[in-house]
């Protein structure tokens, strides 16, 4: 807890969002945060995590039109 606390003191100013999997339409506040650069936090995780961030932890980045995109979901 205590560096959950950290983190959410340290990103403050770079506007952390701060989420769980079972918040409303997390995937689309999870694209915002990529395509604006915000950092995002998530909370309550269990031993699984959603494959749909997948993607983001893989760094799985490809390019379309010289632009760097990562895709979620299918």
């Amino acid at each position: 807890m205590q560096a959950v606390t950290w983190v959410k003191e340290k990103e403050k100013r770079n506007n952390l969002l701060t989420m769980t999997f079972n918040t409303d339409g997390f995937v689309k506040r999870l694209e915002n945060a990529i395509k604006f650069g915000s950092s995002v936090l998530f909370e309550g995780i269990d031993t699984e995590l959603d494959p749909i961030i997948d993607p983001v932890l893989e760094k799985n980045i490809s390019k379309e039109a010289g632009v760097e995109v990562i895709t979620l979901g299918d």
